[in-house]
């Protein structure tokens, strides 16, 4: 799977973009493993699971229950997008 993500924000933007939907930066070119590390809200991303058409399956610990969990990223689709 194709990963773009924001060189200013390190937000994920959508898979055909050139500009971050979020604040307007460039995005790069990125593989699945880059968010590996990285917390989405209490989640941290520990490992990857699984690839697929839709998205990547991390490996994840609930960082205030100490628990883990999966966690799906799913790149937007279309010139722009946000992802949070």
């Amino acid at each position: 799977m194709e990963y773009r993500i924001c060189t200013r924000c390190e937000g994920l933007g959508g898979v055909t973009a050139s500009a971050c939907g979020r604040c307007g930066g460039v995005l790069r070119l990125a593989d699945e493993t880059e968010y590996v590390g990285h917390q989405f809200g209490s989640y941290l991303l520990t490992a990857v699971i699984g690839i697929g058409g839709m998205g990547v399956v991390y490996r994840a610990r609930h960082v205030r229950l100490d628990k883990p969990a999966a966690v799906k990223l799913v790149p937007p689709q279309g010139s722009a997008g946000e992802f949070d």
